[in-house]
């Protein structure tokens, strides 16, 4: 198990290690294009790409389901001299936390499907069903919390990563400040992925140990999701993820 801290310091290096530096000039020129002006990231971790996006001069506001992150976001938000509208909460609770709708909401980073995670380790965690039923009510606050004509931009890892036939596990030496052992699996009976991550600093000598529960779902769920929640029309995104990403762009 690790504390908060290091495992939202650790996450920071990593997603930049993801998504290419690029990526954010990208997804704010399509975002654009669909005539967005006001935007909240309700997935906000660490803040990328929201600061990113506020150097843009975008009208964004964060938000995120782990007091402890939102804190770290606040620190780093001082540190890049920009001033972001940010709180706390849950995306079951989004719609009623905050009166105001927005022209987008991004749900983004492969952050869905980790829906009742927990930022140390879960050791009962909830069933797939009870997950599912939380990802209904998400979908449906991300709904109530857009404009009309607004858009949901969200992604799910694709299914040979999502839901993998075999327990998996390798070892991420491709940055020199990090040497990261993941292993991972899926149980088809209980719908549940299990993601370990045991991760090495080679230059401070910190490690960052933890083990998350998430809840894949397919396209097709996640069509059927939007679908009742009452989004008009679903498209692929055009913007250039992770090879192990599909994004979506619901429309309202």
């Amino acid at each position: 198990m690790t504390n908060q801290k290091s495992l939202i310091e650790f996450w920071d290096v990593q997603l930049r290690r993801i998504w290419d530096e690029g990526y954010a000039e990208k997804l704010s020129d399509y975002l654009r294009s669909l005539d967005v002006k006001t935007i909240l990231d309700c997935a906000g971790g660490s803040g990328y790409p929201a600061i990113e996006f506020k150097k843009m001069n975008w009208d964004i506001s964060y938000s995120d389901g782990v007091e402890g992150t939102v804190d770290f976001f606040k620190k780093k938000m001082i540190g890049a001299e920009v001033d972001i509208p940010c709180f706390y909460s849950k995306w079951e609770d989004l719609d009623g936390n905050r009166p105001e709708t927005y022209d987008a909401v991004l749900c983004r980073g492969n952050s869905f499907i980790s829906i009742n995670s927990y930022i140390d380790e879960v050791l009962d965690p909830p069933s797939f069903e009870e997950s599912y039923d939380n990802m209904k009510k998400a979908v449906k606050a991300f709904h109530n919390s857009l404009s009309p004509g607004g858009v949901l931009y969200i992604d799910i890892p694709v299914k040979e990563v999502a839901k993998p036939e075999k327990p998996y596990s390798r070892v991420d030496t491709d940055n020199k400040t990090f040497e990261d052992k993941i292993s991972g699996s899926y149980d088809p009976l209980t719908k549940i992925r299990e993601l370990v991550i045991d991760s090495h600093n080679l230059i401070t000598g910190e490690k960052v140990y933890y083990k998350t529960y998430q809840y894949p779902i397919s396209k097709e769920e996640l069509y059927k999701l939007l679908d009742e929640a009452g989004f008009s029309k679903v498209l692929q995104s055009p913007v250039d993820e992770p090879q192990y990403m599909d994004a979506f762009v619901a429309f309202k």
